[in-house]
């Protein structure tokens, strides 16, 4: 990843931060007067707040709900309190539609506004960036030598696809993997990639190397935008603001976290250790392939080193395998109990190959292989150092598991994450001592937030909310059913569903509607079988069926979705949070079931254990929490602009006859409601 160093020199004039946004965001301020946007309330008193705390150097947690414009709100302070005072503005978010928005419309908006208005023209040459891991950007040092290497008497697909890359190479822009087209086998693209010392200032020419020439405008950068993954990844790794400055991920920078509800997940999800079969392989493919008789060491080791690898590779496939025969023959993921759990006895070849890599170090007198080798030693270690932690579970206070994952469900992983996300986010985030906003319109499960600042280590940092503007009582009529769909299972725990009541109920519920419905389950199987008995309805009635994980993305079904106009939609997790269909492309939002989350998954489970050895209710404490955040993400997918009107309809008749009910009807946009 990007890692800079380097700040800007001086800070220009410095400006009254608070007293410039009150003159943007006020009833008759610059966006209202000079760009006719509408004003609003909410977000006023939300931009007044960042400016505050951005020049305060404080944390700040602030939920705003949907329709106040919070992306301008934190933008406007934001970009004003970088250039000024030369500190950069690091946006991160959760989904890429939130991205795309900053880019194509906020920023758009925000330059306009600086240079339409005298008093901040200083402010209207900010420039932004985005980041990315370094893996995904091609390094045309490294291109050159794969090219140079490849046969030229025989055409294998590896030779094809590396003159590909080139030919592409010479009409991409940004060189990132993922603008080509079909996609570029994750071996041969490894071999060209920027995530490797030689791809450097020293070897690469930034004016043409991709990597180097994105890092060049991160560095220049006032505006630098990253999704939560890559945050969390590199806060993990390490790579943060020195000690010795204040500051998160770059030295001096204030940070946004919007989206900031799903945090706590991925924060969790990222911060511990993980190991693949894949990325063993990965690595040891790299330096060996026996198969092809090709890789590193073929052409820079001796037979024994060979030999070592090879017999490296024949012990980790083996050690996988016996993961898979017996811990994840028949469930795809299991918790690891005790330490010690497996036989490292099995992978002895490992060690012996990084000793002999870096023996081999001293006979290698080219610079460029020499940087390479101790890529390749670098990468093993810090894999075989991952694998061992987790066997002899180092990391305190975590919980370790082993899952099968992948799209052929066949790759192993070994995994430790935290019990409790909070310290680490309280250190990395809230004791960084600069400006840190925490935002989403969803971080309150009742009437405050401090439940989510709990969990994110932030509950002494300043709160702050607002309520949307729009008006939910003329704008949003509420169905909850009272016939149950769910019952519980004979003999063992859990809720089975009556696939085709629930398959009825929600034919007859769209119908209700002449635009288009986005229905939300919880499981994929429950809403494949509905997909399966509701398909011929929707035929019928002229209604387009989009089912997640067919034939499109999730944003190709979107964009169909919006232009049909009276389409429907089945999703499960990822479409709870993150969709924008404004209009009456989407009329109607139905819930299949309360979004609780999986309680047997490892994380849950120790989750679960740590608040019961603590004297609380999990339920209470954990589930509950959760699962109303995620249904008020839920039916935020419906209103988006003043002018939307629609219908909430929820299946799952808990809602009503269950005590904990009364959370989720607290957390409904409005109190009167329809029971069906």
């Amino acid at each position: 990843m990007i890692s800079l160093r380097d700040m800007p020199e001086e800070a220009v004039s410095v400006p009254d931060l608070p007293g410039l946004v009150a003159r943007v965001f006020g009833k008759t301020g610059w966006l209202v007067e000079k760009h006719g946007l509408e004003y609003r309330q909410e977000q006023e008193a939300m931009a007044l707040r960042v400016a505050e705390a951005f020049c305060e150097d404080r944390p700040l947690i602030f939920e705003a709900g949907t329709g106040t414009g919070k992306s301008l709100a934190y933008l406007v302070p934001g970009i004003i309190h970088a250039v000024a005072f030369k500190r950069p503005l690091v946006v991160s978010s959760h989904t890429i539609a939130l991205q795309e928005q900053l880019k194509r419309k906020d920023l758009v908006i925000c330059r306009e506004l600086f240079a339409s208005i005298p008093e901040l023209n200083a402010f209207a040459e900010f420039e932004t960036a985005l980041l990315v891991g370094r893996g995904n950007y091609l390094c045309t040092t490294r291109l050159a030598r794969a090219l140079g290497n490849i046969s030229q008497t025989v055409e294998d697909p590896e030779s094809a696809e590396i003159k590909r890359i080139a030919a592409w190479a010479q009409e991409t822009e940004t060189g990132l993997q993922h603008e080509m087209v079909p996609k570029v086998s994750p071996e041969v693209w490894d071999m060209v990639s920027a995530d490797s010392s030689t791809c450097s200032r020293k070897n690469c020419d930034p004016q043409v190397c991709f990597y180097q020439k994105a890092k060049s405008e991160i560095a220049r950068s006032h505006v630098r935008i990253l999704n939560h993954s890559l945050l969390f990844a590199l806060l993990n790794a390490g790579m943060s603001a020195p000690s010795d400055k204040r500051g998160i991920l770059f030295p001096e920078d204030t940070v946004v976290l919007d989206e900031a509800h799903t945090i706590p997940a991925i924060a969790t999800d990222h911060i511990g250790n993980a190991v693949s079969s894949f990325a063993f392989n990965l690595a040891l493919n790299r330096l060996y392939n026996p198969q092809k008789d090709k890789g590193f060491l073929k052409k820079h080791g001796n037979r024994k080193i060979l030999n070592t690898a090879t017999d490296a590779i024949v012990a980790i496939d083996q050690y996988f395998s016996d993961i898979h025969t017996g811990l994840l023959d028949v469930k795809s993921i299991v918790r690891l109990y005790q330490p010690n759990w497996s036989d490292m006895g099995e992978l002895v070849p490992i060690p012996r190959l990084i000793n002999e890599l870096g023996s081999l170090e001293g006979r290698i007198q080219d610079e460029n292989a020499l940087t390479e080798l101790r890529d390749h030693r670098r990468r093993l270690k810090s894999l075989y150092e991952a694998l061992i932690a987790c066997n002899e579970f180092k990391l305190p206070e975590h919980v370790y598991w082993v899952e099968r994952a992948g799209k052929r469900n066949t790759t192993i992983h070994v995994r430790s994450a935290p019990i409790d996300v909070a310290p680490y986010l309280k250190e990395y985030l809230f004791d960084a001592e600069t400006g840190c906003l925490m935002t989403s319109a969803t971080l309150a499960a009742g009437k405050d937030m401090l439940d989510f600042a709990q969990k994110v280590g932030g509950e002494e940092s300043e709160m702050g909310q607002v309520l949307s503007p729009f008006d939910y009582d003329q704008q949003v009529e509420i169905r909850i059913a009272r016939k149950g769909f769910l019952s519980q299972v004979q003999g063992r725990s859990g809720l089975q569903t009556d696939i085709s009541g629930l398959s009825a109920e929600i034919v007859d519920s769209v119908g209700l509607v002449e635009g288009g419905a986005l229905v939300l389950f919880t499981n994929y199987r429950d809403m494949q079988q509905c997909a399966m008995m509701c398909e011929r309805n929707f035929s019928q009635m002229g209604r387009a069926l989009f089912v997640q994980g067919q034939s499109l993305s999730r944003s190709e079904m979107v964009d169909q979705f919006k232009q049909l106009g009276n389409a429907v939609i089945f999703g499960t997790d990822s479409f709870w949070t993150g969709i924008d269909v404004p209009g009456k492309a989407l009329e109607q939002l139905i819930m299949t079931k309360l979004p609780f989350e999986n309680p047997s998954h490892p994380v849950q489970e120790a989750k679960v254990e740590w608040v019961e050895s603590q004297g609380g209710n999990p339920f209470m404490q954990i589930s509950i929490p959760d699962a109303v955040i995620k249904f008020r993400q839920g039916m935020g997918r419906l209103i988006r602009s003043r002018s939307d009107s629609g219908l909430i309809t929820i299946l799952d008749n808990r809602v009503l006859n269950k005590p904990y009910g009364k959370y989720f009807i607290g957390a409904l946009p409005k109190k009167e409601y329809s029971v069906i």
